[in-house]
């Protein structure tokens, strides 16, 4: 069983730098934004689709395979026309687990099977940007010092993967007219978690001129405390 524990990540160095994050593609950029507000208001246009995994259909410590959210037909939370469905990166059913904690949101989605990866599928063609807080954590709920790893699929056959990730708030965009098919996250260790989950369309040029961000760039990075506390899991 996974105890109740709070924990807290250190905080990151600050970064500033402008970095080509396109190995497989030319139209992906990612940002690393100081918080979710700015993420928000920088990255998304309005009508965006935002869940802090509060009031599923399941209780903490309860599972379900999959999990379809915003859309038309979603399994808890608001409709959207944005769409996504989650599940884990396994070759049998294995289980989401939605756990609580003492986040903004008070629970946060990971998984039952311990080192297993989370696959976020966008069920509808107009997603282009997306972030989130994505963490570890052990059997116990304790903060786990290991990394992870999230690859960013978009357009045809467009991929960024960023590796050695610690706990944060990460985000990604595409151009426009560009769409993510999907997010796949990759603990090195231990269980992968996230919250917060953003995502909608990205803001038209002219808004990334007047934040001053051109091209495909990474932003400033600051890291953010986290504080999560889990409740029981096998």
């Amino acid at each position: 069983m996974r105890n109740t524990v709070a924990f807290r990540s250190g905080v990151l160095a600050a970064l500033v730098a402008c970095v080509a994050v396109s190995p497989q593609g030319s139209h992906g950029g990612v940002v690393y934004p100081p918080s979710e507000t700015d993420f928000r208001n920088n990255y998304l246009a309005p009508g965006y689709y935002s869940t802090d995994f509060e009031n599923p259909p399941f209780s903490s410590g309860e599972q379900a395979s999959s999990i379809n959210l915003g859309g038309a037909t979603p399994d808890f939370g608001p409709t959207s026309p944005f769409g996504l469905t989650i599940e884990v990166v396994s070759e049998v059913a294995d289980p989401l687990w939605i756990v609580s904690g003492s986040l903004p949101s008070g629970q946060a989605m990971s998984t039952s099977p311990q080192g297993y990866g989370i696959l976020i599928t966008f069920t509808t063609a107009n997603v282009s940007s997306v972030g989130a807080n994505f963490f570890l954590s052990d059997t116990d709920g304790d903060l786990v010092d290991g990394t992870f790893s999230l690859k960013f699929n978009y357009g045809i056959s467009g991929e960024t993967t960023l590796s050695d990730l610690t706990a944060g708030f990460y985000g990604f965009h595409t151009e426009p007219g560009v769409f993510l098919t999907s997010l796949t996250l990759t603990p090195n260790a231990e269980y992968m978690t996230f919250d917060n989950l953003n995502l909608g369309a990205v803001p038209e040029p002219s808004t990334w001129f007047a934040i001053g961000f051109v091209g495909l760039a990474a932003v400033g990075r600051y890291g953010r405390s986290l504080y999560a506390r889990v409740a029981g899991r096998n």
